[in-house]
């Protein structure tokens, strides 16, 4: 059970200040990410639309649960028993969803990859904005009433990380699964593509498809799940070697393990705009040429 003696001013207050900090910037990069492919058309496409769904949990982390979580902080070092009972059950459950949103999402995306390279030409026909913005609406909507269900049925309870980490194994397998199936059937196009050149034929393996752009696109994404992947292994070296009822009579380390989570919320803009020259060309447009 988690009380406010165990948390003390001198890992509290570093805390908060991490917090406030990469919580502004996650918002406002997030938010210009969301903005760029709102008011540029030819980025609409399924793929970004998917993108921005990602980029709305990353800013949601940022605006909603990061200046929560300082409120937990704030009525910890207080003492004020019945908000940090509160605040508490409410911030595991905005973290839960926002995560159980960000891995639906990232296998989304990962499938979106394996069609637009097994599916070629016929990508546009099976994949459209109308279809991905109704997968994304389900995305959102199921995470978010588990979350509403559960601060009004149940607070937080041991056996909910327990659950939460062995869904987000099973969309891991899943989404590297996808990404490695993704990269093998690349693999064979660029083969094909060799071989044209090499014996002066014309490629018929994927007209009309810019192999290139997606690779990059696909690397970008794999790079997101590698820094996604490494933002939880803080928490779960902590968890393996002290076991969850000790992490939890432990807040300092508890807590800096998620801030590395929630760091990825200002980390993956900064990817998104390095890695999508379409992206930043359009960013750039807006903030100094509108």
């Amino acid at each position: 059970m988690v009380t406010t003696q165990t948390y003390h001013f001198d890992f509290v207050i570093p805390l908060i200040g991490l917090n406030l900090v990469t919580g502004i910037s996650a918002t406002i990069l997030n938010a210009l990410v969301i903005l760029t492919i709102w008011k540029t058309p030819p980025l609409q496409t399924p793929s970004r639309i998917l993108l921005s769904s990602l980029a709305l949990t990353d800013l949601l982390a940022g605006a909603v649960v990061q200046p929560v979580f300082i409120a937990y902080c704030i009525s910890a070092l207080m003492n004020w028993c019945q908000a940090f009972v509160f605040i508490h059950a409410l911030v595991v459950r905005l973290g839960y969803s926002l995560t159980a949103i960000s891995m639906t999402t990232l296998a989304a995306i990962a499938l979106d990859r394996f069609l637009a390279i097994a599916t070629k030409q016929n990508y546009r026909i099976i994949v459209t904005k109308k279809r991905c913005l109704i997968a994304v609406i389900f995305l959102w909507l199921a995470p978010g009433s588990a979350m509403i269900i559960g601060l009004q049925f149940k607070t937080y309870e041991d056996n909910d990380t327990t659950i939460l980490m062995s869904i987000m194994i099973l969309f891991l397998v899943i989404i590297i699964t996808l990404y490695g199936l993704s990269f093998y059937l690349m693999k064979k196009m660029f083969t094909s593509i060799a071989h044209s050149v090499i014996h002066n034929t014309t490629d018929q393996t994927a007209p009309g498809f810019n192999i290139w752009k997606y690779k990059r696109f696909l690397v970008t994404m794999v790079i997101i799940l590698g820094q996604v992947l490494l933002s939880y292994t803080p928490l779960l070296c902590v968890y393996s070697s002290l076991g969850l009822n000790a992490v939890l009579n432990k807040p300092a380390l508890l807590h800096f393990g998620e801030f590395f989570i929630l760091l990825i919320s200002t980390l993956n803009p900064i990817l998104y705009l390095w890695r999508m020259k379409g992206l930043r060309h359009a960013l750039n447009q807006i903030l100094f040429h509108s």
